[in-house]
Order: structure tokens, then sequence, then C-alpha cells
């Protein structure tokens, strides 16, 4: 009798631990709206458009051609643009109409909501920071603004109503005061290491690569160069209201 009731026992364990591994056996992930659309690029074209990391304010497109390089038409939304190298392509748009868009190392630009079919004239390489419709508007405080506490070193590439596009440059050696930054996407121009000082007077280094991008989260500090540093910073404003 004993042996029976162990032996049940055991196939009861044994079905239950079955049981639990299906349960926790985990999910495909979902896809993103953008890489469910049929004319995202990431679809389209997946070996010239990587995503480097996405969340709600943004995702972060690497894009890379090599000259001669074509793709089909796919459409992206509104974004900025930050090429590391001089390059050339020419797009061809919905009505059939074609245009050179040429570009330098460094350049930062705003580019709007379209469909698009490109060539590559020369190799292509720079980051897209797709703007998405999420987050808050959370710009800095007007006495912590970095462009007003270190004017010399955060000047204003452009900005509208989505974003402010700072560009940042420092000498190695060179301190600025504390400061604020909102929610933003940082992109390396040049290999580049600081250190930051918080609030609660903890410190950390932030280096970085040459091409690296990066979610920088709001965030008020003091910064030490040591090295030259060259960064494109993204600021979001988000959607005022939600």
């Amino acid at each position: 009798m004993m042996r029976h009731v162990i032996l049940s026992m055991s196939i009861v364990a044994l079905v239950g631990c079955q049981q639990a591994e299906e349960t926790v056996e985990p999910a495909a992930p979902a896809e993103t709206p953008a890489a469910a659309d049929p004319m995202d690029a990431t679809v389209v074209a997946p070996d010239h458009y990587k995503v480097e990391f996405e969340n709600d304010q943004v995702r972060v497109l690497r894009i890379t051609y090599a000259a001669g390089d074509e793709t089909a038409m796919h459409s992206h939304p509104d974004a900025v643009a930050v090429f590391f190298s001089d390059q050339n392509a020419e797009f061809t748009l919905e009505d059939g109409t074609a245009e050179e868009r040429p570009a330098k190392a460094g350049d930062v630009l705003w580019t709007p909501a379209e469909t698009h079919a490109p060539k590559a004239l020369t190799d292509v390489s720079l980051v897209l920071v797709e703007i998405r419709d999420g987050g808050e508007m959370a710009m800095a405080d007007a006495d912590t603004d970095a462009t007003v506490v270190a004017p010399d070193h955060y000047k204003v590439a452009f900005e509208n109503d989505q974003v402010r596009v700072l560009r940042i440059t420092y000498a190695a050696g060179d301190e600025t005061a504390m400061h604020s930054h909102p929610d933003g996407v940082v992109v390396f121009l040049a290999d580049a290491e600081g250190e930051m000082t918080l609030p609660d007077g903890s410190t950390r280094e932030s280096p970085g690569k040459a091409g690296d991008v990066g979610w920088a989260a709001q965030e008020k500090h003091g910064v030490k160069a040591l090295t030259d540093i060259s960064v494109v910073l993204v600021e979001l404003k988000g959607s005022e209201g939600e």
C-alpha cells in the first residue's frame, strides 16, 4: 500500500513540475508598432537599418550603406540625423522626384517625417533619432539650463516643438557648474571621457567612443572633462499635456 502511495505522489510531483515549466516558458517578444509596419525601414532594409535602442520617447537607428547600395521605398517619422562622415545619397520620393542630400561629418539635421527610397552615392554612416509621441514636457529650469550655466560649452544647434539639439564641446580639464538636462539621446562624435558630479556629491565617469549613442536620463550634474569632448545631445521635449 505504501509503495502505491509513494508512486502516486511521484507521478503528481512530476506532472506538477512539467506544468510549472510550461507555465514559465517565456513568450515571444511582441513587435513594436514601428517594426510591425511593412513600410518601416528595419523591415524593408534590415541590413542597413539597425535598432540601437528604443523606449516610449525615441527609437534610435544606426544606418550604414556602402556606395552604390539602394533600398526600396520606406518611411521614417520626424527625426534627428547625426552624421559620422562626409557622405551623399540620392533620395527618390513618393511622387517620383529625386534629390541629392550631401552631409558632412558632424552635421546634425532635423528630418521631417517622409517616405523615400535612398541610393548611396558614397559610403553612408549616421544615427537617426526617431521621435515618438511619449513622455512629458520636462525641459530644464531656466536658472539651471546648460546653455545659461555654461554657454561656452553648450550651443543650440537647432530647436523646435519636439527637441532641442545641443552641440557640446569641452577641452580636457574644463569644468562646469551644476546644471540640468531633460531626457535625451547622446551621440559621441569622438572618443571622450568626463566626470559627472551629482547633487549628492557623488561622482561617476562617463566614457564614450566615437560613434557611440546612448540614453541620457533627466539629470542635474556638474562636469569635468578628462579628455577633449565633442558630443551631440538631443534633448526631448515630449508631449505637453499627456
